[in-house]
């Protein structure tokens, strides 16, 4: 999903692109972190791969 991320960031700014590799920090609530970017934005895009549907993180 990196490409997809980058090519948002060329288009709104990086600072503008919530990226869990860029924007969640060690030491960082990871939940916090997804919630205060989802208040925060305009638009949303989800990514799902048929592998993410059987991870048990995802559940």
């Amino acid at each position: 999903m990196e490409p997809a991320a980058l090519a948002l960031s060329r288009a709104f700014g990086r600072d503008n692109v919530f990226y869990d590799s860029w924007s969640i920090q060690p030491g960082d609530g990871i939940i916090d972190k997804m919630n205060s970017g989802l208040e925060d934005c305009d638009c949303f895009f989800l990514f799902v791969s048929e592998r993410s549907l059987t991870s048990e993180m995802v559940n």
